[in-house]
């Protein structure tokens, strides 16, 4: 048996699980995973707020001018 980290996970630790079989005879191995997050160095964001009256405007003020009809 082989373990595939389909997240790409680098220190993780493994908790309950469970095999399981789908209809096309396929077995798969479920479990609970503990992992440390990685700190999000970020130093700006963005919010686009959807209006009515615009189609998207960002937090910073900036209007996108789209040819969206109005109902």
């Amino acid at each position: 048996m082989s373990l595939w980290d389909s997240y790409g996970l680098s220190n993780y630790e493994l908790g309950t699980g469970s095999f399981s079989e789908d209809s096309r005879c396929r077995w798969y191995f479920n479990t609970t995973v503990k992992f440390k997050l990685k700190t999000n160095d970020a130093s700006k964001s963005v919010g686009i707020d959807i209006g009515l009256k615009e189609c998207a405007v960002t937090s910073g003020g900036n209007r996108l001018a789209v040819g969206i009809p109005v109902l």
